[in-house]
């Protein structure tokens, strides 16, 4: 018998929006924002809602539920009229023969996704990482891939040793913020050029560490500040960003390359 496959996409919120979206409680449940970071670390930002549920030990019922609340919700906020059912405001979705149980993440909610995570505001991303790669992630189901418990809170341990090693001997160069200058310990903390390793960083302030780790500014060859095309006038106003402003520390020029590419990248996705 043939099976009839359709798409349903409607990509009308921008990141930004979502950004507001995700930080809205009214909105995005603590059940909603499980179903995100498990569609965000999915192969192509998809999975089927059922799998999800049985991720989240919790009645595919409860899912279903949670997601038409927030489609509704998002629908009066932006005040839609149009005739559409509420799942679709939160996610695109694949049928195969009228049953829409392949969620897919929007693009520009997985653009808001990563450079909140990246820019810390759900925690550390490398500690969400390796969470997401604990065998109690995958539920029920088993997964080759997956990581004891042990294993897990060997990797978090080590990854707390190696960035306070990393801190403290950024400290014993020149302890200030590459960007701004600040020169406060308890306010400066070390951010690596790439998440995943912690053999090379800088020290930042809290918000120009946010900005450097979610890749929307970056150093030239020449150690001029470069920003992301992302970045609105009003957040490069409110944060005293300035194109062209020298760093104030030295800095790893291969690294910075490496760094200086992912933020064009992202740039080309946005």
């Amino acid at each position: 018998m043939r099976q009839i496959r359709r798409e349903i996409i409607w990509d009308e919120i921008s990141s930004g929006q979502w950004m507001k979206l995700y930080m809205d409680r009214r909105i995005m449940t603590d059940i909603m924002m499980h179903i995100f970071s498990i569609l965000y670390r999915a192969v192509g930002h998809a999975d089927h809602a059922k799998n999800i549920a049985g991720i989240m030990g919790t009645d595919y019922r409860a899912l279903n539920a949670a997601v038409g609340w927030a489609g509704r919700k998002i629908m009066e906020k932006l005040n839609q009229t149009e005739n559409r059912p509420p799942w679709t405001y939160v996610v695109n979705g694949c049928s195969v023969d009228g049953d829409y149980d392949l969620w897919v993440m929007k693009p520009q909610a997985v653009t808001a996704w990563k450079e909140m995570e990246q820019g810390g505001a759900f925690g550390s991303a490398d500690i969400l990482q390796y969470l997401a790669e604990d065998e109690a992630s995958s539920g029920p189901q088993t997964n080759l891939f997956s990581l004891s418990h042990a294993a897990t809170v060997h990797r978090i341990r080590c990854f707390l040793q190696n960035r306070t090693a990393m801190s403290r001997g950024l400290f014993a160069s020149v302890p200030c913020c590459a960007v701004c200058g600040l020169e406060r310990p308890s306010l400066l903390y070390p951010v690596p050029y790439h998440m995943g390793s912690l053999k090379k960083g800088l020290l930042f302030c809290p918000n120009h560490g946010a900005l450097f780790a979610a890749h929307l500014i970056t150093f030239s060859d020449a150690g001029k500040l470069l920003l992301s095309p992302c970045l609105t006038k009003e957040d490069k106003t409110v944060l005293h960003l300035k194109e062209g402003t020298s760093s104030h520390v030295r800095f790893n020029h291969r690294a910075m390359a490496v760094h200086r590419k992912q933020l064009i990248k992202n740039d080309r996705e946005a």
